[in-house]
């Protein structure tokens, strides 16, 4: 059996997450309630410090997914304390040596409105990304529940600048895709299976408020979030893609 485990401390920014897990049927436990002596195959994230390290002597298979960024040379260690790695950048997971997994999303996770508001961010802000949000006049509301399902359903468009490392962040293009957002992202080494300029917008820091300015009016901006939406929601979704590495 495939069970998700989540830690006791609540990340609300891993909510999204969560609520895609219980909608694709997952069963859903915490990461200290494992039965390490089962057959069960378990997929953790976050990884903190209730996570033991090294796993107790175990027969189940145990699987970190990490959908966030690296976060430093530390984690060439932590890497090898557990049976699978899996991240969402294929190009980050081919130079580490570990399993890319396609993070998809599900057409329950979000709703489509009319588009028509400003843009949004929907990010921590730092420096890097505060000028460039600014003179893109984006909205910076950082919300959550559906308040954020709103918002996400109504904007024209998402804008995604990293916070420092160039790695894709899954969850913002899963929410998007349930919500047939367009999306601006900043460039990662790739986008795999995303297609740039069918499926999203890739910008460069120094080009986005040109590129954003080009699209944001063009009257096919809409189609990106239908081709998103139908790659991430239709085409496969959340649950299948774990099938495929399980």
């Amino acid at each position: 059996m495939i069970i998700f485990c989540k830690t006791r401390y609540d990340y609300q920014s891993y909510d999204d997450f969560w609520e895609l897990v219980e909608l694709s049927g997952f069963p859903i436990i915490y990461v200290d309630e494992i039965d390490w002596q089962s057959d069960n195959t378990y997929i953790f994230t976050p990884l903190n410090g209730e996570m033991p390290r090294p796993l107790p002597d175990h027969k189940c298979k145990v699987i970190w997914l990490n959908i966030e960024r690296p976060t430093g040379e530390h984690d060439h260690k932590l890497w090898k304390m557990f049976d699978e790695v899996w991240v969402c950048d294929k190009t980050w997971a081919k130079k580490i040596g570990v399993k890319f997994f396609f993070m998809a999303s599900d057409k329950r996770l979000g709703y489509s409105g009319k588009h028509d508001q400003p843009a949004i961010s929907l990010a921590y802000i730092n420096p890097r990304r505060e000028e460039k949000y600014s003179q893109l006049g984006l909205n910076n509301t950082n919300c959550f529940g559906q308040e954020k399902k709103k918002l996400l359903a109504e904007a024209k468009a998402l804008v995604v600048l990293h916070q420092d490392i160039p790695v894709l962040s899954p969850q913002r293009f899963c929410v998007a895709a349930a919500s047939h957002l367009p999306v601006f992202y900043e460039e990662v080494g790739d986008f795999y299976p995303l297609v740039e300029g069918q499926d999203f917008i890739s910008i460069s820091y120094e080009n986005c408020v040109n590129v954003f300015n080009t699209w944001i009016g063009n009257s096919k901006l809409q189609q990106i979030g239908e081709s998103l939406y139908k790659k991430m929601c239709v085409d496969t979704n959340f649950k299948r893609e774990v099938g495929k590495l399980c």
